[in-house]
């Protein structure tokens, strides 16, 4: 398991709001090299990346809301467990203090530090369940109640530990209600011919719990369920589904929780619902022609263009985009971005159209050898899209049924959504 060697919270300012270090082995300028990379991005007008890398440790970070959270290493790491990490700690804030504010993050300092401690022991993530740290550290909000009751001190310590960690015992809804929602974000590459050439599934079981005690949930998958490098809660019973691989045993936490997390191959034969057309014409004229080919509606299409050179014109039928040159040797060079809010599944096809800029400056030894015959224009070689397509799924996983094994007589469950994210779908030009 990876080390974590410090967390700093640092606002849209640069200032460091908080500051934990489990190991000691970060220097203390390692604040001081943060802001100054994040410094240079903004100057770019870019957001930094999720690693920033130097020469004697890696920084993950990333922003939520106005607050940046960094977590420094000296290892090699899983760059997902870091992201894992890094969720559970906003939303842990987020239980004990209704939002992830850097107004919020001052004014509770002290309280923030004490449940960074208690969750991350030594550089190990130990305690990530917030029904376990408010067993330990109760909210603000209860230990006032408490405290006008009994009258003690704030620093009275919790009497009450619960058996089932992730879960507290003392839950109480008036309307039992359990939903399920699958999401499938779609890794993929496509020929110019539009032939799948690679493409790979992560599903998340996304859960929302609002059950009263401690409910024993059995859910039923249908048969041909498919569930390569499986990552279970740790509320899920896995010797039982090793026996029964198409049923999942579990008392569920509180709240909204990743019950189950694993891949799968995109299907040949199911196809993505988005048909793109990507094609290099003569003199660095492209076209993109991208039509619906499902049955509802596809949201939030981000189309991303990485260019050669500069633009000399551009044009569109529908939507927005912006051009972003190139600005220095080392960044990624000049992008196109495409951007639609909503395609209709009965809309005509939606096209752009571009000319890239083709003056080059030759040498004297290329125009007499004829370098304005081998010095060809300039083509694109590829473009990602990123999309969200409701109400669907690709896969072969599906859920039959729920079942409240203690409960026989409580009916709680509200059935299933599906959604499919294409998060990193690649499209090469013909």
């Amino acid at each position: 398991m990876s080390t974590l060697e410090a967390i700093y919270l640092i606002d849209i300012y640069g200032s460091v709001l908080l500051q934990i270090e489990s190991r000691g082995r970060i220097s203390p300028v390692t604040s001081e090299f943060i802001k100054s990379e994040i410094s240079k991005c903004k100057l770019r007008n870019e957001e930094p990346p999720f690693i920033i890398y130097h020469m004697n440790y890696l920084i993950f970070q990333q922003l939520q809301d106005d607050v940046r959270i960094c977590i420094p290493v000296t290892c090699d790491t899983e760059p997902l467990y870091i992201h894992d990490v890094m969720k559970l700690i906003i939303e842990i804030i987020k239980t004990y203090f209704g939002s992830f504010q850097s107004s919020v993050i001052e004014k509770n300092t002290s309280l923030i530090a004490q449940l960074l401690t208690e969750m991350i022991d030594y550089g190990y993530a130990i305690n990530m369940e917030p029904n376990t740290l408010q067993d330990i550290i109760p909210t603000p909000s209860l230990m006032k109640k408490f405290m006008e009751v009994t009258g003690l001190q704030s620093n009275t310590p919790s009497i009450h530990k619960n058996t089932v960690p992730w879960r507290t015992s003392k839950a109480n809804y008036t309307n039992n209600e359990f939903f399920v929602r699958i999401i499938e974000r779609v890794f993929a590459v496509y020929e110019g011919n539009n032939q799948l050439a690679f493409g790979t599934l992560k599903v998340d079981v996304e859960c929302k719990s609002q059950m009263s005690g401690i409910p024993e949930l059995l859910l039923y998958l249908t048969p041909g369920s498919i569930m390569e490098n499986a990552k279970f809660h740790n509320c899920i019973d896995v010797k039982r589904w090793k026996d029964r691989p198409l049923q999942l045993q579990f008392i569920p936490p509180e709240g909204k929780f990743i019950l189950a997390s694993f891949q799968a191959n995109l299907s040949k034969q199911k196809p993505l619902p988005l048909n793109v057309e990507a094609k290099n014409m003569t003199d660095g004229n492209f076209e993109i022609r991208i039509r619906n080919t499902g049955k509802k509606p596809i949201e939030n299409l981000e189309v991303r263009v990485p260019l050669p050179g500069s633009l000399s014109s551009v044009s569109t039928t529908h939507g927005d985009y912006i051009y972003r040159p190139s600005k220095s040797v080392n960044d990624e060079g000049a992008v196109l971005e495409w951007t639609i809010k909503k395609i209709e599944w009965t809309s005509p096809a939606y096209v752009l159209k571009g000319t890239l800029n083709t003056k080059q400056e030759l040498s004297i030894s290329d125009m007499s050898d004829g370098g304005f015959e081998k010095k060809a224009h300039p083509k694109l070689e590829h473009l990602t899209l990123h999309y969200k397509y409701p109400l669907t799924i690709l896969s072969h996983f599906k859920v039959d049924s729920l079942k409240i094994v203690n409960r026989p007589d409580m009916k709680s469950f509200k059935g299933v959504k599906h959604s499919v994210i294409a998060q990193d779908v690649s499209v090469r030009f013909k």
